[in-house]
């Protein structure tokens, strides 16, 4: 295996330049981005080597690459990259040609000279890593393959179009006028039943109940004269007496309107009396000298309410302020004696809120 296409190769990724001794350098050229117009490509800046004979003087770049890799003495290194050279001559004498890897490809002339083709896709550059060619039209390519795509589009529908008519011509040209003449048994069979159906009235017998109806009538509008031995009484055909028995009067049920409105007219006032007492008892309650559990005092008006809204989102809702000129504090609870504000103190006093708090008298 020659070892210098691999030592050529990660030297150049560094290097502009790489010299074998007694047979040539390897050169590096950058390319700048560049727009095809034939392919319309815009294609990326990339590094192109090749070959130079005439530099066979060792710059030691080479040499020290095999120093480093395999752990050797400098002419040690140069005995194997001799080594290497034989065995590449020998390859391109016998086959014509040689390929380095990442590198490109040298060929044996026929007037004996050596002849390099470079890598395709170009040499490997970390500082071009990811830079990819793409692709961008004119404006006339693009407005041309438009209406191509247009007129495409039209030949396709005009040739669908031509085609359903022409299907649909040879369809009703195939289609013959027939006249089916239907009479089946079962339509006998409905007539005769709905001729069975009809139900045929005399005319004697429909004019009879047509002057039994009229009858009936002025009997019920028209009142009638009643006759016994002694007297004729006048009566009317219909007697409501039973219907202003079942309906109740007017006169109750405006009356029992106005009870009802009286009962709950009477309900609302108590219950305003009641409440009217009791903010009246809360007023003389918050007057009346009671004793309370301070938790702080001498603090500014708004820390003071700050810290009661604090109190009353953990569930202190007895948590309350007493002003006091420019100063205020934060007292927990009302109690009517000292000894029942003193066991609640004692009973909260394990947390940390009530841990310097005490008992005082508020008048």
């Amino acid at each position: 295996m020659i070892e210098l296409e691999r030592h050529i190769e990660i030297l150049l990724l560094s290097n502009d330049c790489v010299i074998v001794p007694n047979f040539g350098g390897f050169v590096a050229h950058h390319s700048d981005a560049r727009y095809s117009e034939s392919d319309n490509l815009f294609l990326p800046p990339l590094r192109t080597i090749g070959f130079n004979p005439q530099l066979k003087l060792n710059d030691s770049v080479l040499a020290q690459s095999f120093v480093e890799a395999y752990d050797i003495s400098y002419p040690e290194a140069m005995r194997r990259i001799e080594q290497n050279v034989a065995m590449l001559r020998g390859s391109i004498e016998d086959e014509g040609e040689y390929t380095l890897n990442g590198v490109g490809t040298l060929r044996l002339t026929d007037e004996g000279k050596y002849d390099f083709e470079p890598c395709e896709a170009g040499l490997l550059t970390p500082s071009f890593y990811g830079f990819g060619s793409f692709e961008m039209k004119t404006l006339a390519q693009k407005k041309a393959e438009r209406q191509a795509k247009l007129a495409l589009e039209q030949q396709k529908e005009e040739a669908e179009y031509i085609a359903d008519n022409t299907f649909s011509q040879e369809h009703h040209a195939e289609q013959k006028p027939v006249t089916i003449e239907v009479e089946t048994a079962e339509i006998k069979e409905s007539a005769q039943q709905k001729e069975q159906q009809t139900i045929t009235i005399p005319m004697s017998v429909a004019r009879n109940i047509l002057i039994a109806a009229v009858m009936l009538i002025a009997f019920l509008l028209f009142p009638s004269s009643l006759s016994d031995s002694n007297n004729k009484v006048n009566q009317s055909a219909i007697d409501t007496n039973l219907l202003h028995q079942v309906m109740p009067h007017t006169s109750d049920v405006k009356h029992s309107e106005h009870k009802v409105v009286s009962v709950k007219k009477a309900k609302a006032e108590k219950k305003e009396k009641k409440e009217e007492k009791k903010e009246a008892g809360q007023m003389a309650d918050e007057h009346k000298p009671y004793f309370s559990v301070v938790l702080t005092s001498k603090v500014p008006s708004g820390n003071a309410h700050r810290y009661v809204h604090q109190l009353h989102k953990q569930g202190y809702d007895e948590a309350h302020v007493l002003a006091n000129g420019n100063s205020s504090k934060v007292v927990y609870g009302r109690y009517e004696t000292r000894s029942r504000a003193n066991a609640v103190m004692n009973k909260l006093n394990n947390r940390e809120i009530f841990a310097d708090c005490w008992v005082t008298k508020v008048y």
